[in-house]
């Protein structure tokens, strides 16, 4: 049985976490959330993707559609994560993991 995958896109600011603002948003960064992700769970492998650029986030969403069996979690700003996806990857849009 081969193992889960599973694609996590971070959007637009999310870079920034645990360095602006950190009275508000907290002082954990995106990495450690990341790694925090692998730990908790350790059967899945997760590859993680994060830009600036919304149009970069759809592309790797295309990308992941051609290269299938994969689920995508997206956590952007809206109006992308309410785009239903025009193709057939599961995914997850928007909220959290943390």
């Amino acid at each position: 049985m081969s193992q889960h995958r599973i694609l996590v896109l971070n959007g637009p600011n999310l870079s920034r976490l645990g360095k602006r603002e950190p009275a508000i948003y907290g002082h954990t960064t995106l990495e450690e959330i990341n790694v925090g992700i692998k730990k908790a769970f350790p059967d899945i492998a997760f590859d993680f993707f994060q830009t600036e650029d919304e149009g970069e986030l759809l592309e790797k969403l295309f990308q992941v559609e051609d290269e299938g069996d994969a689920l995508g979690y997206c956590s952007m700003p809206a109006p992308l994560p309410i785009i239903p996806l025009p193709f057939g990857t599961p995914s997850v849009p928007s909220g959290r993991l943390w």
